[in-house]
């Protein structure tokens, strides 16, 4: 289709992979699927780049120069172009300030405001104080649409805001493509070999609210209980808590866990074909992509009953769910992986098809054309 027949849709995401540390997450991957999706034969996106420099993000003082820029192009693309719908990804805290302000903007030049809120800690926030609990449902109220990741999701905005319009509501669940993972799975040669040693993983941000204290506990009640045969667990993460997590791995002994770092994509592919249960023990989810991965992987999944990862998986079908702040369960559970193979085969085998029959690309893109 010629580009000048083509709709223009603004887009705010993360586009830019060339992050100094080389991390990538869930938005970025979300926005540059969709931007290089079918969806572009019909659709002129215009994109302004809103990735963090790096992972954890940088201060707030180093963060406001580049806020100012986005707001800038943002106001001379409503302008100067002819645009009739924006589409605004955001996370939690300071960048929900800034792509609520943004979305507000864009109403006041009366386009079609599509928000995407990509946070467990969205929910953390609204409930901090009286003024974030107030912008969040000002600026809910006010776009066209919200993206919802799951029907939990969905509920929460609903409950936040007015109340009359449940159809702006709209869920779209993370998608994958699954292509890359299936195509990384362990040869039957490879999965023949000798399996005396159980690999677990773990890949996220070291911050409390992932959960990653919970796992090292839990390592620890696995190791006092010497009823598990041989594993490693390799801890694959930067954040606030990476000192403490290795003081803790060197206090305790615990010579079969390692901390490997952030994973880029090569690592984290690596990780995932050779690992055989990922834990995934977080506190506050928006709708976790690396579950997605892992479970597509033919990963055994160890993970918590928070509502937006109870959008995705089954306790005891495609998944083994704990309650959060559970060490002592997440040990069992982990126990029970290493001691049954059998257990472990059938789990990781029913959440590969649970994904693949439910999150792939397609069915996004899908969604996301019917709104724009």
């Amino acid at each position: 289709m010629n580009n000048k027949l083509k709709k223009n849709v603004l887009f705010v995401g993360a586009f830019n992979s060339n992050t100094k540390d080389g991390s990538t997450g869930g938005q970025l991957f979300a926005c540059t699927t969709l931007i290089n999706s079918e969806l572009k034969n019909r659709v002129n996106f215009i994109t302004i780049d809103s990735t963090s420099k790096r992972v954890p993000a940088p201060p707030l003082i180093k963060r406001i120069p580049y806020v100012f820029i986005r707001l800038f192009k943002f106001i001379f693309y409503l302008l100067f172009f002819k645009i009739e719908t924006v589409i605004i990804f955001t996370s939690a805290g300071f960048s929900f300030y800034e792509k609520g302000v943004l979305s507000l903007v864009g109403k006041l030049f009366n386009k079609k405001i599509i928000l995407a809120p990509r946070s467990g800690l969205i929910k953390r926030d609204y409930n901090s104080n009286k003024f974030s609990g107030r912008f969040i449902s000002y600026v809910i109220n006010s776009v066209d649409f919200v993206i919802c990741q799951g029907e939990s999701w969905k509920d929460f905005y609903f409950e936040i805001s007015n109340k009359k319009n449940k159809d702006k509501f709209y869920v779209i669940n993370n998608w994958i493509d699954v292509n890359p993972y299936l195509d990384n799975l362990k040869s039957n040669a490879e999965l023949s070999e000798n399996k005396k040693i159980i690999k677990i993983a773990y890949i996220g941000w070291l911050e409390e609210y992932k959960g990653i204290n919970d796992l090292l506990d839990a390592l620890i009640l696995l190791k006092d209980s010497n009823s598990s045969p041989n594993y490693i667990c390799n801890i694959y993460g930067n954040g606030s808590l990476y000192q403490r997590a290795n003081e803790i791995i060197e206090k305790f002994n615990l010579e079969n866990v390692k901390i490997k770092g952030w994973a880029n994509y090569e690592t984290k592919m690596k990780a995932l074909k050779d690992s055989d249960i990922f834990v995934i023990p977080s506190h506050f989810e928006g709708f976790p992509n690396t579950l997605l991965e892992a479970m597509v992987s033919k990963k055994a999944i160890i993970t918590t009953s928070i509502p937006a990862i109870l959008d995705i998986v089954s306790d005891r079908k495609n998944a083994l769910v704990v309650k959060k702040s559970s060490p002592k369960e997440i040990s069992n559970n982990l126990n029970y992986l290493l001691n049954d193979p059998k257990l472990l085969e059938n789990i990781s085998s029913n959440a590969q098809v649970h994904v693949i029959k439910n999150f792939t690309l397609d069915k996004a893109i899908i969604k996301f054309n019917n709104i724009i």
